[in-house]
């Protein structure tokens, strides 16, 4: 039976879920594209999580509206997405969202330093991104997948894809381009 070729494509934590489908069922994806999200299985040292668990604990001491207002600070760079970042998040809880966070930190990296992508990757981030490992840890995990690609997207930060999403697309779209260009893969499932 013949199936389209499938690429999951995921920013920020959807990238990290993107991640976990791919190490969980690699033969379900042809490619994968992570923007803006830290390496699932890299090493890391032994205390990074619980302090960055520490540091969004205090930034939920803060009101909503401050919190709110450091969140879209970190999304985006373009003024543009972080009204967008503040208008989407303006009902959410911000319990719910440091809960989302810690959660993953705690749970769902788990280090395997000899994993490596069985796929063809697209890892990208926004120059500007200052979210956790991002910068510093996309380029690292780049180096040691050979089957990775890595792009920097400038003028853009967390939301690399909406502070530039002229860059962002061709990017991405290039990416697939070469790596599905088939449209069909003939895969037994």
């Amino acid at each position: 039976m013949l199936f389209r070729s499938v690429a999951l494509v995921g920013l920020s934590l959807g990238g990290n879920i993107a991640q976990e489908i791919v190490y969980r069922a690699p033969e379900l994806v042809d490619a994968l594209v992570v923007a803006d999200s830290t390496c699932n299985t890299a090493s890391r040292q032994p205390f990074e999580t619980a302090w960055a668990i520490a540091g969004l604990a205090s930034l939920g001491m803060t009101s909503q509206e401050v919190f709110l207002q450091r969140a879209a600070l970190a999304t985006a760079q373009d003024e543009a997405v972080q009204k967008y970042v503040l208008d989407v998040n303006a009902n959410g809880s911000t319990r719910d969202a440091i809960q989302v966070v810690a959660s993953l930190l705690a749970s769902a990296l788990h280090a395997e330093r000899d994993y490596r992508l069985p796929i063809p990757t697209l890892l990208v981030h926004g120059d500007g991104d200052g979210m956790g490992d991002i910068v510093e840890g996309t380029r690292a995990w780049a180096e040691r997948e050979p089957l990775g690609l890595y792009v920097t997207i400038p003028d853009a930060g967390h939301a690399s894809n909406q502070d530039n999403p002229e860059v962002f697309t061709a990017e991405l779209a290039a990416f697939l381009e070469r790596e599905l260009e088939s449209g069909e893969i003939g895969r037994a499932h």
